[in-house]
């Protein structure tokens, strides 16, 4: 079901496919879950912290800028103008993203994606 990814752990890559991938839920989250059989994702603009989908995507626009070659017009040309129009655009985009987590008990994702006394974490295997 999962591919082989890189992922973070601490300072340093890991690049193998984690047995569970988790995702923490409040218990209305989880109950939904079951009841539905299926797991809803949540607009980018929605996120708990938005700035981790707007952060890269501004250093990115600076890094393009500063580096574009740019036509006689003013606008930036070439394969850095072709990144910047669509860094752009995509912020209108209807982008949605579920979170998942290779460790299951982590302070973070509690702190993060869960409400004190009635929440859990989920784990999904996926090798099935």
């Amino acid at each position: 079901m999962f591919s082989q990814y890189k992922y973070h752990c601490g300072d340093y890559m890991v690049e193998r496919t984690p047995e569970i991938l988790c995702h923490y839920t409040t218990q209305e989250g989880l109950i939904g879950i079951l009841k539905e059989s299926a797991l809803w994702a949540t607009k980018i603009h929605f996120l708990n912290d938005a700035t981790e989908i707007i952060k890269p995507l501004s250093i990115a626009r600076e890094y393009l800028r500063k580096h574009a070659h740019y036509e006689v017009t003013g606008e930036p040309d070439g394969p850095e103008g072709d990144l910047l129009y669509q860094i752009e655009s995509w912020e209108d985009v209807n982008t949605c993203i579920a979170s998942f987590c290779a460790n299951g008990d982590l302070l973070s994702q509690w702190r993060g994606y869960s409400v004190y006394g009635s929440s859990y974490s989920i784990g999904f295997d996926t090798k099935s």
